[in-house]
């Protein structure tokens, strides 16, 4: 008897290692991972169940009835679960691959089980003594060969008909498990004395371990998922059949401070207790996938507080994917939401977020042709260079930043502000021409600015000289370059006055 208690335990060792080894090793974080993973620990069970019931059936006069009929209920239910979650596992795979749902298969593989488990629970159980030992057998052990031979003939069956889904390499591994527990489970029934399944079970573990996915074929340098790992967690969001949501970041600046960013964010949503990923498909890319799993819906990350926060400018937004949209879909709407981000941060100011001036005088030129009227404001910021020398260019970056948010604040949404460079902006006020109007403007505009306060400058008081140019209806033949020189006299005109004050050009 203790020799029949040897194969169990020695299983019991090399199946609780295998999966030690399996854990320490970061994996692709599938559906298909977190089912073997099931496995493991259904297997485990088993094993340890059938070193127990060795045990108990043959020492039946020494153990409580209650005791050893426990042991064996976890002995076929254990059994019973790996069987129905390897024919899962084999299952999430065909769908991951083809990208529709096997909802119907699930189903009755979950209506066998249940069968299967409740026919373990209540049905009688009975004893065979033989000089070789003793073994059970009856009505439980029959309804365990229900979901034994289901789930191993629809294996089976599933693999060879979506072996061209499947890689070669795991479609031998699945069809070899099969295999190997059909003929275990054959040595079985003919032979019940001889306990084999726990070896059968390790057998088929230790395969699908070897052959599992390693995730270093889907991580790139920096430790984020990469396309092919990103594509592998939206097919089975997709196969689901359901909508789903996906988060997405795009980054523009020093690669350094890209790469803070999207770590910061995927510590936020760590897989093992959000189920959900980061990976970066493409450069400055990062997407979360997905943000809802189950019922759990997550939000959309903010971005972290970073040391390099300055080098960095990031947008974010969540794209909705309906039941029919496809991997492609996503990763499509990705690289577009990155291109329109990177085209129209090349028309922006990195420091003030303005307008760069090419992208501005584009604006001024249509307003001219369209024959639209409106008046040119040149603004520069007295003393600037002052800031600068006195108090370092960090303090000047934030001036002119201050600066820049007021501006924006304080003028109306169809005026266009922009950077022109270094301490000067130029906005474009539309539809404005009095000059009464456009003094009271300039002179709140003025107010304003000059509430503003620097923490490392206490002293300095901020002005603004400003020069303005009137473009009016008629105008639609003249040049921006005419009106932005008879803007920049004027400025040049209010500087020579004393600054803090505007001087609108009187020039036709």
């Amino acid at each position: 008897m203790y020799m029949q208690i040897k194969m169990p335990l020695a299983c019991l060792v090399i199946l609780t290692y295998t999966l030690l080894l399996y854990g320490l090793k970061r994996r692709l974080q599938t559906l298909t991972s977190r089912v073997f993973q099931w496995i493991g620990v259904a297997g485990v069970i088993h094993v340890l169940a059938a070193v127990v019931t060795e045990y108990t059936v043959n020492n039946r006069n020494q153990v409580s009835f209650l005791f050893n009929h426990i042991w064996h209920i976890i002995f076929l239910v254990s059994l019973s679960f790996v069987c129905a979650l390897m024919y899962l596992y084999v299952l999430l795979y065909v769908e991951r691959s083809s990208g529709t749902s096997r909802h119907g298969s699930k189903i009755c593989l979950f209506v066998v089980l249940a069968f299967s488990i409740l026919g373990e629970l209540i049905l009688p159980i009975d004893y065979i003594d033989t000089p070789m030992g003793s073994y059970s057998l009856g009505p439980k052990g029959y309804s365990l060969y229900l979901i034994v031979v289901y789930s191993m003939v629809m294996q089976v069956y599933t693999v060879i008909r979506y072996r061209r889904l499947l890689s070669l390499e795991k479609s031998s591994v699945l069809l070899a498990s099969a295999a190997i527990f059909a003929i275990i489970a054959s040595i079985q029934i003919a032979f019940p004395h001889i306990l084999l399944t726990g070896l059968g079970i390790t057998l088929i573990v230790i395969s699908i371990a070897v052959s599992s996915e390693d995730v270093h074929m889907f991580i790139n340098e920096q430790g984020l998922y990469n396309e092919q790992g990103c594509r592998k967690l939206l097919q089975e969001a997709v196969a689901v059949g359901k909508p789903f949501r996906v988060g997405m970041y795009t980054f523009l600046g020093q690669d350094e401070a890209i790469l803070e960013a999207m770590r910061s964010i995927q510590a936020v949503l760590p897989e093992g207790k959000a189920k959900v990923i980061c990976g970066a498909p493409a450069e400055n890319l990062l997407i979360v996938v997905p943000l809802r799993s189950g019922s759990n819906v997550y939000p959309l990350p903010e971005l972290p507080l970073l040391s390099d926060a300055e080098d960095i400018t990031v947008c974010q937004k969540i794209v909705s994917v309906d039941a029919q949209g496809t991997v492609e879909d996503v990763l499509r709407s990705a690289r577009e939401f990155r291109t329109r981000f990177e085209e129209d941060s090349l028309q922006r100011d990195e420091l003030t977020g303005l307008l760069r001036r090419a992208a501005f005088i584009r604006q001024a030129d249509f307003l001219l042709k369209a024959g639209h009227p409106f008046t040119f404001l040149m603004i520069d910021v007295d003393n600037f260079k002052q800031v600068n020398d006195q108090y370092g260019h960090s303090v000047g970056d934030e001036l002119l930043a201050m600066v820049a948010q007021t501006l924006q604040q304080e003028l109306r949404s169809t005026d266009v502000v922009c950077r022109m460079g270094g301490d000067e902006f130029g906005v474009l006020l539309q539809g404005l021409t009095e000059p009464s109007i456009i003094t009271r403007i300039t002179d709140q505009l003025r107010t304003w600015v000059g509430m503003i306060h620097l923490e490392d400058a206490p002293d300095f008081r901020v002005t603004l000289s400003i020069g303005a140019k009137i473009s009016r209806s008629q105008d639609r033949s003249r040049s921006f370059r005419d009106i932005y020189s008879q803007a920049d006299m004027a400025l040049y005109r209010a500087k020579n006055a004393g600054k803090d004050r505007i001087t609108i050009s009187d020039c036709s």
